[in-house]
């Protein structure tokens, strides 16, 4: 009992460190992120930040992670196919979510930029946002393909698409839609993954 009062504090220290980060990046931009601004933030010194965090990169994968994990409500993908498999579901019930995360993604540049940076460096195996961008984009590429199965069986979904094809091209599609948008934000984010999952719906769906 005598060890999980301090650990349970500093989970929750790291939850607040992160949840300020998040607040920093959105009001500041990814370039106003620094390690001082943050740890300024929650009232402590840069070095006593880094003492929850390895480095700066550590903070900004973790302060990535926790973004994801708002952003899902922590849905995981057998809470998806579960929910899927209560009725018969629409496409609307996959997009819908997917539409709410590109809209919030389009209010907060600095965490889409966050988000472009890491994902690039992330690409070197010793990064330290290696091992999060890789789960992450084989964790969203099963759900999504398991939920684009179930809505051909619902008959939302055309028959003659690869779901696990369809899932990565719907991942490719907002991740370069981002991207464009960071140099142009016209670019309508939503508007362009609705038409794209359009063209993945049954003619009776639509």
């Amino acid at each position: 009992m005598s060890t999980r009062g301090p650990y349970a504090k500093g989970v929750e220290r790291r939850r607040e460190i992160l949840d300020a980060a998040l607040r920093v990046i959105a009001a500041e931009g990814y370039a106003g992120a620094t390690v001082a601004a943050i740890a300024d933030a929650v009232q402590m010194s840069s070095n006593g930040l880094l003492h929850y965090f390895a480095s700066k990169d550590e903070l900004l994968v973790e302060a990535l992670r926790r973004r994801d994990e708002l952003d899902s409500g922590g849905v995981d993908e057998h809470a998806l196919a579960a929910s899927l498999d209560d009725h018969d579901p629409t496409l609307d019930e996959l997009a819908e979510p997917l539409l709410a995360v590109v809209r919030r993604n389009a209010e907060s540049a600095g965490l889409v930029r966050l988000f472009a940076h890491l994902a690039t460096e992330g690409v070197d195996d010793g990064h330290a946002a290696h091992d999060f961008f890789a789960e992450r984009y084989a964790r969203l590429r099963r759900m999504l393909a398991t939920a684009v199965a179930r809505l051909q069986q619902s008959g939302s979904v055309r028959a003659d698409v690869e779901p696990e094809q369809a899932a990565a091209l719907v991942l490719a599609a907002i991740d370069g839609l981002q991207a464009q948008w960071l140099y142009d934000d016209s670019v309508d984010m939503p508007a362009h993954l609705s038409a794209l999952l359009r063209l993945l719906s049954t003619p009776e769906s639509r």
